[in-house]
């Protein structure tokens, strides 16, 4: 069953948004009702006529959260017409834009509430052509602005109609071979997110290709600390584990007696059941296959005075490898969830990860495909839930403007439910703008229209 709330006191859910005098035209109160006693949902859908403001709307959530520096946000907070537009996250936080005496654009002041905390105010200057203005005294003050909202701990990432994807903060190198990547913002690129460049701007501008092969490559960069991670915890517990194999080893020497056949069942049926797990595990090559049957077949076939110190061997041994299984579970999950995910979108080509080899597309004739030969909706499919896998152990929110564009009626009425599927259990929210009926009567609890024009 698809996962689609959190608690309401979680701070990365935005549980309400306010909007006044909106192009000077549109007050809005968009609140995201309880739908499991205190909790909120993972999932908002604004929905209304075209020019109500729902991609400005996207934009705001994304420019005044964002805790990036000189990426433009502020400045496209000052060129959009709004008095106020609040953000009400969980845990009773509000950050806030507010302007005073009746102006929709200009000069306004930035809100951070809190509970249990001070409220910090901050007066973004701008100039008469709405660009922002930095003084002696926002050597302090801006810093501090940036300090307060990465505090809040939240990632946003924004997915437009133009099917590029942004982030709060610049991606960090990783190592991989893919060009290194900035945001910058240019007075040629109003439309309220950075664009996207490469840090070596000889090269010219990032094509979506290399941004999906980006994607992918800190994915599976990402996989790989999760095992070295997990493989590490479980290694430890296996240190402890062979040290009581020694020491039953040692005890067992002169055992005359055989386990009994209590003993021996249920050593069988944890290597059984650790068997079917390792499968599961080294379809992905996170650890080797388990051979049961060569081990109790050694055990079945000694005598009755070995079978005590075989016994005594093969129950740590499972427990060691139970923990190491144990340690490496999340990642096999996600795993497992990202490369279903993508299949059941995807017809006559298929996805696959294997540790050593990384993701691979494949043809239905077994023919290795290149990223850039997916379509434009497998692509959009394919770095939605590559950057979903690495935001998920941090609070994220997802905003995706027209989700519907490139995808077929079938995929549409998937796509929300994979999303949430794929993010089950961990504190990220999708807030989407849409016109597509499909998603609209999946997801209808979900659904904040907006209406609400000013009276003039």
């Amino acid at each position: 069953m698809t996962s689609t709330s959190v608690s309401a006191q979680h701070p990365s859910v935005i549980t309400e948004i306010l909007v006044e005098d909106l192009f000077g035209l549109y007050n809005y109160t968009l609140a995201s009702e309880p739908v499991q006693g205190p909790e909120h949902s993972r999932l908002l859908i604004l929905y209304g006529d075209n020019g109500s403001g729902k991609t400005t709307l996207l934009k705001l959530i994304f420019n005044l959260l964002s805790k990036a520096d000189k990426q433009g946000h502020r400045t496209y907070l000052a060129n959009t017409p709004f008095r106020r537009f609040t953000v009400r996250l969980g845990g009773s936080t509000h950050v806030s834009a507010e302007r005073a005496n009746g102006k929709i654009t200009g000069s306004y002041r930035i809100s951070i509430r809190e509970p249990s905390v001070k409220p910090f105010h901050y007066d973004v200057k701008v100039s008469a052509r709405n660009t922002v203005l930095l003084s002696e005294q926002d050597a302090v003050g801006y810093p501090e602005l940036l300090r307060r909202l990465a505090a809040l701990n939240l990632d946003l990432y924004y997915l437009g109609d133009d099917r590029k994807a942004y982030g709060s903060s610049p991606p960090e190198q990783d190592g991989s071979d893919v060009p290194e990547f900035i945001y910058v913002q240019t007075e040629d690129n109003p439309e309220g997110v950075p664009d996207v460049r490469r840090a070596d701007r000889a090269q010219g501008p990032v094509t979506p290709q290399e941004v999906l092969q980006l994607a992918l490559r800190r994915l599976e960069f990402w996989i790989a600390g999760q095992v070295i991670q997990g493989s590490s915890a479980g290694e430890v517990n296996t240190n402890t584990i062979y040290v009581e194999i020694v020491k039953r080893i040692a005890r067992a020497v002169g055992m005359r007696r055989s386990p009994t056949q209590t003993d021996e069942n249920t050593l069988a049926i944890a290597l059984r059941e650790l068997e079917d797990r390792t499968k599961r595990f080294s379809e992905f090559d996170l650890i080797a296959p388990l051979d049961a049957s060569s081990l109790l077949a050694v055990l079945q076939g000694a005598s009755a005075s070995k079978r005590p110190i075989i016994t005594s061997v093969l129950t740590p041994y499972v427990d060691g490898l139970k923990a190491r299984l144990d340690a490496l579970q999340d990642v096999q999950n996600v795993v497992r969830v990202f490369i279903e995910s993508i299949n059941s979108f995807l017809t006559n080509k298929g996805v696959s990860f294997k540790l050593g080899r990384g993701i691979e597309i494949h043809a239905r004739n077994g023919q290795r495909l290149d990223p850039s030969m997916l379509s434009s909706g497998e692509r959009q499919i394919l770095l939605l839930f590559s950057n979903i896998v690495t935001a998920r152990i941090q609070s994220s929110i997802f905003i995706i403007d027209e989700p519907e564009l490139s995808l077929n009626v079938k995929w549409q009425r998937r796509l929300l439910s994979s999303l949430l599927d794929c993010t089950k259990a961990t504190p990220v929210q999708f807030i989407v703008a849409t016109h597509s009926i499909e998603l609209l009567a999946r997801h209808r609890p979900h659904v904040l229209r907006l209406s609400g024009a000013t009276d003039s």
